[in-house]
Formats: C-alpha cells, structure tokens, sequence
C-alpha cells in the first residue's frame, strides 16, 4: 500500500488510486459528485511535491480555479495561479490553472510564440503530474464528471489519447 498522508480510512477506489499513483501510474477517477475524487488529486499534489517535483492542477473555469488556489495556499506554501485575469506566481511548486491556459501553453510548447503571452513564464519544467478537474461545464463531461492525475509525457502532438496520457488505470 502507498504511503499518504490520511488518517482516516479512504474507499476501496480511492486506496486503489493512491497505490497506482504510488506506483507511477496514470489514473483516471469517474464516481458520482461527492464521493471523494478530490482526494485522489489532492493526493497526487502530496506525492509530486514529496518528490520534489511540481504540479499543474487544471479547472474548467476560472472560479474553480480561484477557489482551489485559496484551499491549496491553506495546505501548501508554494501555489501560482493563472486564469485569462490572474498571474500570480507561475513559477509556484503547485500552479492552480484553467484547461484554457493549459491548453495555450501546451500548443505554444517549441513555437515561436512560445515566449509571448500570459503563457510565457509557465514552465513544465520539473512538472510530474497534471491534475484536471473536470465538471459538468467542461468538454467531455457530458460523459461523466472526472478528475484526471497523470504524468505529462513528453511528444510532437498533442492528441493525449494518442499519446499516453488517457492510457491509464480507471477507478469508479
């Protein structure tokens, strides 16, 4: 069983998360609204910055965002936000972001645009996990609402079920 941090006795979907994410693996979380899928991002956050790597925790809009980045400055010290308005340490071990900026950054990577934008000063860099939130207003979660850990993996193209990102173990 993977280390955490948690003192009180986790569901069996979200032990088995945590042990996959122990072990290097992707994880996909699909289960109702409510019923602990934070937990396991929340998780993976712990166990990147325990490893003295950093995070990128994506939301589908910028209140979201803006909420995550206030509970994750009571948890952590180090954590950025950006959204289209805010830029507030980028270079932060933990960079709460909207899918939006993520996606600019992603499609800026190795362009000439790359140092332009609001994008610029982010880095993937020492990146280990990308942590995506995802709700009812997010594309794709017409399917189901999920939260998405997984390790960036470095590539030409950026389609994720083609490379990698999407090959991952799924926990409901």
């Amino acid at each position: 069983m993977a280390e955490h941090p948690y003192t009180f006795p986790l569901d069996d979907f979200q032990t088995r998360a945590i042990n996959a994410i122990g072990r290097e693996e992707n994880v996909l979380v699909t289960a109702k609204t409510g019923s602990g899928k934070t937990l396991v991002g929340e998780y993976q956050i712990w166990h990147s910055l325990k490893k003295g790597k950093r995070v990128f925790y994506t939301t589908p809009i910028k209140s979201l965002s803006n909420q995550k980045f206030h509970d994750l400055k009571q948890m952590y010290p180090s954590v950025g936000i950006m959204t289209g308005d805010i830029k507030f340490a980028p270079q932060s071990d933990i960079v709460v972001l909207t899918t939006e900026i993520l996606r600019n950054l992603l499609y800026k990577q190795g362009s000439s645009t790359e140092s332009l934008g609001i994008t610029a000063s982010l880095s993937l860099d020492d990146v280990d996990a990308i942590v995506v939130k995802c709700g009812k207003s997010a594309s794709f979660s017409y399917l189901l609402p999920f939260d998405l850990c997984c390790s960036p993996q470095p590539s030409t193209t950026l389609n994720p079920f083609r490379n990698g990102l999407l090959n991952s173990k799924v926990f409901q």
